[in-house]
C-alpha cells in the first residue's frame, strides 16, 4: 500500500464531527492533515474530541499545497466556490450533498473535475517519461480573433444578452501572449504535468469586451438577462437534437456521404445495408430524417445566441500565476491593446471607414 492520502476536512461542523471525521479515522487510506473552519475554535474542538492534532486554518488557500483530497462540508450555496477552487488545485473533492443549490453551480464542479481527470491522466504519462506541460488559453483576443468577430456579429444582430449587467469575469489572452507562453513552455525547464493559465492578466469584464466591440457593430446596448433563465434557455438548447439515432441516419443518406462511399465497394456495401434498413422505418421517422438532412447546429434560442452568452456563467476568473513562476510568463499586450488591434484589423477588413462602408453594410 502507498502512503496515505492527505485528507483536508472543509467544514467543521456537525456533518463533519459525525460522519465524515469519524469514516476517515477509520479508513488506512486516509490521514486527516488539516481541518477549515473560519471558527478557529470550533476546529480546535474537534481535533481534540479526536485527539487529532492536524493544521488548522480558517482558510482553504493555505492549506491547498499540502493535501491531496478535501470533504466539502460547508453551507451548501459556498459548495461550488470550495470545490471548484480545490479541484483546480488538482485536489480530489468529497462533496456533501446537496451538491449544489443550482445546475449552473453544479455543472461548473463537473466541468472542474472533467479537468482534473485530464491533469491527472498527463501527470501519469509524465511520470512514465513524457516531459509536458498544460497550457490553457481562454477566450483568445487580437486581430482575426474568431471569438471576437462572433461576439461582435451577436451585438449587430441583437442576439447577444448581457447577464449581471456584463460584471462577470471574461478571461482573455491576446494571441501573440499566447504564442509568447508556447515559446516559453517549449523553450525552458516547464513545471511537469502541471496545468498553467495564460491570460492577459487583468480583471476584463464582458461589459469592458461589450463597451469596445460596439461601436463596430454599431449596436445598442445589448438586452439584459437573468442566469437562471439564461439557464434555462441552454438547457432548451442542448435538449433541441433528442434524436440522435435520426441525425445520424440523416447524415448518412445526405448526397455528400452517398458521393463519399460510392469510393469503396466495401464501404458501399455497408452503406447499402444502412439504406435498406432506413426503407423499413415508418413515414413519420423518414419525415424526420427530411427535416434532419442539412439542418446545422443551432445556438440560438429565442431570439438568443445562447451558446455565446452562457459563456457568461461560467463566472470564474484564471490567474496566470502558475504560468508567470513557471514560466516567467509576462503578457507583452494589454487586454486593451489587443482589443483595439482587434478593432482596426476589423474596420479595415470591412472597409468601415471607407466611402463604401454604407453600400457594404447594406450587401451583408
Amino acid at each position: 500500500m502507498g502512503q496515505p492520502l492527505r485528507l483536508a476536512l472543509i467544514g467543521a461542523g456537525r456533518i463533519t464531527q459525525h460522519a465524515h471525521l469519524p469514516a476517515a479515522l477509520a479508513s488506512p487510506r486516509a490521514r486527516v492533515v488539516a481541518i477549515v473552519d473560519p471558527a478557529p475554535g470550533r476546529a480546535a474542538e474537534l481535533a481534540r474530541s479526536h485527539d487529532l492534532r492536524p493544521r488548522l486554518a480558517g482558510r482553504l488557500e493555505e492549506v491547498l499545497s499540502e493535501i491531496d483530497a478535501a470533504v466539502v462540508a460547508t453551507p451548501n450555496d459556498t459548495h461550488r466556490t470550495v470545490a471548484v477552487r480545490c479541484l483546480e488545485a488538482g485536489v480530489s473533492v468529497l462533496v456533501e450533498k446537496p451538491l449544489a443549490t443550482s445546475s449552473e453551480d453544479g455543472e461548473a464542479m463537473v466541468r472542474a473535475a472533467e479537468k482534473l481527470r485530464q491533469d491527472q491522466m498527463v501527470a501519469r504519462a509524465c511520470r512514465e517519461g513524457l516531459r509536458a506541460v498544460i497550457l490553457c488559453p481562454p477566450n483568445v483576443s487580437g486581430p482575426y480573433s474568431p471569438f471576437l468577430q462572433r461576439l461582435t456579429g451577436a451585438l449587430g444582430r441583437g442576439t447577444f444578452a448581457m447577464v449581471d449587467g456584463g460584471r462577470r469575469p471574461c478571461n482573455l489572452v491576446d494571441v501573440e501572449n499566447l504564442a509568447r507562453a508556447i515559446e516559453l513552455a517549449l523553450e525552458r525547464d516547464a513545471p511537469l504535468g502541471r496545468r498553467l493559465f495564460v491570460t492577459d492578466d487583468e480583471q476584463t469584464t464582458w461589459r469592458d469586451v461589450v463597451a469596445a466591440l460596439r461601436p463596430l457593430a454599431d449596436a445598442a446596448d445589448p438586452p439584459a438577462i437573468e442566469a437562471i433563465e439564461l439557464a434555462r434557455r441552454r438547457d432548451a438548447l442542448t435538449a433541441l437534437p433528442r434524436l440522435a439515432l435520426i441525425r445520424s441516419l440523416a447524415h448518412l443518406i445526405s448526397p455528400e456521404v452517398r458521393e463519399t462511399v460510392r469510393r469503396d465497394p466495401l464501404v458501399d456495401r455497408a452503406y447499402q445495408a444502412v439504406r435498406r434498413t432506413v426503407a423499413w422505418l415508418s413515414p413519420r421517422a423518414h419525415a424526420r430524417i427530411r427535416r434532419a438532412v442539412g439542418r446545422g447546429a443551432r445556438t440560438e434560442v429565442d431570439g438568443i445566441d445562447v451558446a455565446l452568452s452562457a459563456r457568461q456563467l461560467r463566472g470564474v476568473r484564471h490567474s496566470c500565476e502558475l504560468a508567470t513562476r513557471g514560466l516567467g510568463y509576462r503578457p507583452l499586450h494589454s487586454c486593451a491593446d489587443s482589443l483595439e488591434a482587434f478593432g482596426a484589423w476589423y474596420r479595415s477588413s470591412r472597409a468601415l471607414d471607407t466611402e463604401f462602408a454604407d453600400l457594404l453594410r447594406q450587401l451583408r
